[in-house]
């Protein structure tokens, strides 16, 4: 639907440090030193190597189980209890009246069609959503502190896109860190990451298990000396309880919120320098709609039983809803924002695409403009099917010598949960 121009021979491109060096060069002198010491450690913890000399280096790093903390992003650190996970800024522009403090938007209730007006603050919100709760010396409102630095940033680059505006490219790399994160961080984004996360730790623990060299050294680091026969006895009952599902790792609340921000390094240079962003204009008399989960990644080319990333081919197509006159859409090809107006069902169209991918809710500036959507998607049940979210899939080879190589394919499965319920760690 969405097709990209040809990059041209000699267009040059950026790496992601090229981008962030740039947006922190063009950020410095617009705004206080507190908040750009916060930028400057974000985008440092994305791996942009230091400048020499002394520098804010602020980032969380995760070793193990725990995490440690290096200097703050600045003063100003949140203190809010209700985390949400589409940001306010972005819901507010789907509402009656955006420039209310108090600002109302109607709600649809996907499971049962009920429709009732609702304030913005209190929508897609969990209290303590983003808190840290077991690292070391981590102020536990570091995240979400993180996030409302970011979705600052993003909350004007996105007026100016719907205000037809062209973006530079630090502006550009700052918006494609908004959309990676919102994609990670709604309940549905965070509870297949951390799958995913959980699935390949117990991978990995289990190949290391089979090592007796490496189980004789674990033990020998919690003060325990074995030989090497009883490392490989242990190490091979652990594996089997393991591979059983008798023994289960968990991911804690501080791996889970923190996870959002893992791959950050290798998709946010693709979404910005690998995507063509088209503003989608809606003429006079039609509405954009939101969700509970905004961004909806759909790959028509991807077989059955297999997920959909930006880049997961040629043919994906990333939609998120800016306004109620305008949405972005994203699709491979080179680094270029185009505007254009939306054509025939252009708009019904991504609507769909927004109410398939709403876990519990979708949101407008009026009761009429939701029941209408969800109306629409009645009647188209297979295309929204089509459209539905897919979770990611990881496939495991395993080859026996003299049988044909199995594939084992594990994917998430389950209700998506507003609040997980997360094991503590203790000493």
């Amino acid at each position: 639907m969405w097709a990209p121009a040809t990059l041209e021979e000699g267009t040059e491109t950026l790496t992601f440090a090229e981008f962030a060096e740039a947006w922190l060069d063009h950020t410095r002198a617009r705004v206080r030193p507190s908040t750009y010491r916060g930028y400057e450690g974000l985008m440092r913890g994305y791996g942009l190597r230091p400048p020499p000399g002394p520098t804010t280096y602020s980032h969380v790093i995760y070793r193990g189980s725990r995490a440690t903390y290096s200097p703050s992003l600045g003063p100003e650190m949140s203190d809010a209890k209700l985390h949400h996970f589409v940001p306010q800024f972005l819901l507010r522009r789907f509402s009656i009246e955006p420039a209310e403090d108090a600002a109302q938007l109607w709600r649809l209730d996907k499971a049962t069609g009920k429709t009732e007006q609702r304030a913005v603050r209190l929508e897609a919100a969990v209290t303590g959503y983003n808190d840290l709760l077991e690292a070391e010396n981590i102020p536990k409102g570091y995240v979400e502190h993180a996030l409302s630095l970011i979705e600052g940033e993003a909350a004007g680059i996105i007026g100016d896109l719907i205000e037809g505006q062209s973006i530079d490219p630090p502006q550009r790399v700052a918006m494609a860190l908004f959309l990676y994160l919102q994609y990670q961080r709604t309940p549905r984004g965070r509870q297949w990451l951390t799958y995913t996360f959980e699935q390949s730790y117990t991978l990995d623990t289990m190949q290391r298990l089979l090592d007796p060299k490496q189980v004789q050294e674990l033990h020998r680091l919690q003060g325990e000396e074995i030989s090497l026969e009883e490392a490989e006895r242990r190490g091979r009952e652990w594996a089997d309880q393991l591979d059983s599902g008798e023994l289960i790792l968990k991911a804690g609340q501080d791996h889970a919120v923190g996870a959002m921000f893992m791959f950050a390094e290798g998709a946010v240079p693709a979404i910005a320098g690998g995507m063509s962003w088209f503003v989608l204009h809606a003429p006079p008399g039609s509405d954009f709609i939101i969700s509970d989960h905004p961004i909806l990644l759909h790959d028509p080319t991807a077989p059955p039983g297999y997920g959909a990333g930006w880049l997961s081919s040629p043919e994906t197509e990333a939609t998120c809803p800016l306004d109620t006159t305008a949405a972005l859409v994203a699709v491979p090809g080179p680094p270029e924002v185009q505007h254009v107006d939306a054509r025939g069902n252009e708009v019904e169209e991504l609507n769909l695409r927004t109410y398939a991918s709403a876990e519990w809710a979708i949101y407008g500036r009026s009761p009429g403009v939701v029941q209408q959507v969800r109306a629409h998607a009645k009647k188209q049940k297979l295309r929204v099917a089509e459209f539905a979210p897919r979770p990611p899939t990881i496939h495991i080879l395993e080859e026996t010598e003299g049988e044909p190589m199995k594939v084992e394919r594990l994917r998430p499965t389950g209700e998506v949960r507003r609040r997980q319920r997360w094991p503590r760690w203790e000493d």
